[in-house]
């Protein structure tokens, strides 16, 4: 249903939705499958389409092994990197460690009649708070990775090679103009006021209101300061 609203047609969604699972190849020497550093593309779970037809995913696995000078080549074939690199860049600026590009986790894949993948981030709960891992402030856009897993491959790969670095850094561009028209201080605020009166009477709080109060404010803080990383 969701994909059908934003896709003119959908052969596949895959979940990437534990830890380290990632579209790269299986190494078959590494058991169990979905273990901790052996997470390959056959971990990853169908959600639509026919489960018995992987070829899109399974062809999207070997860009990851593409060599330096064909990776971009072999990217932009099996991926729609306009989209995905602004996912990438827009999950990073908000501290989404636990998603595709800081912790290979947390991600939806989508695949379209042509085998073009787009990445579709999920499960931002812990999101818009470094200090959730002992993570600090400056999280970098490409560097933050998360202290449990390793960085999406395809991410990693894009960040180390120029000629992909160069899509991240039109992301950045597309970032900023969005953050630059996006109020996000303004948005907390009316958050805050139409929830203020229910955490108040909410009996079954598990956190006092003085509590409540700091971690929004601190939300609201960091929102205003995390545009310094985008110049």
């Amino acid at each position: 249903v969701w994909a059908s609203r934003h896709f003119a047609d959908t052969q596949h969604v895959y979940e990437g939705g534990l830890l380290g699972v990632d579209a790269v190849p299986c190494d078959p020497t590494c058991a169990p499958a979905g273990s901790p550093g052996c997470a390959c593309v056959d971990d990853l779970e169908t959600e639509t389409g026919d489960p018995l037809d992987r070829t899109d995913v399974d062809a999207l696995a070997l860009v990851s092994q593409a060599s330096d000078d064909d990776f971009v080549a072999q990217l932009v074939a099996h991926v729609d990197v306009e989209q995905s690199a602004r996912v990438w860049i827009g999950g990073q600026y908000l501290y989404h460690w636990d998603g595709y590009a800081g912790g290979s986790n947390n991600y939806y894949l989508h695949s379209d009649g042509r085998s073009v993948f787009t990445f579709i981030p999920s499960g931002l709960d812990q999101a818009l708070d470094p200090t959730t891992v002992a993570l600090d402030a400056s999280y970098d856009l490409r560097e933050g990775a998360s202290p449990f897993a390793d960085q999406g491959a395809l991410f990693s790969r894009c960040r180390a090679i120029s000629a992909c670095q160069a899509l991240l850094n039109e992301a950045i561009d597309d970032v900023s103009i969005a953050v630059a028209a996006f109020d996000a201080a303004a948005l907390v605020d009316d958050i805050v006021s139409v929830i203020e009166a229910d955490i108040a009477a909410d009996e079954r709080k598990e956190a006092t209101l003085d509590d409540i109060h700091a971690a929004q404010a601190a939300t609201r803080s960091l929102l205003i300061n995390r545009e310094a990383i985008l110049n």
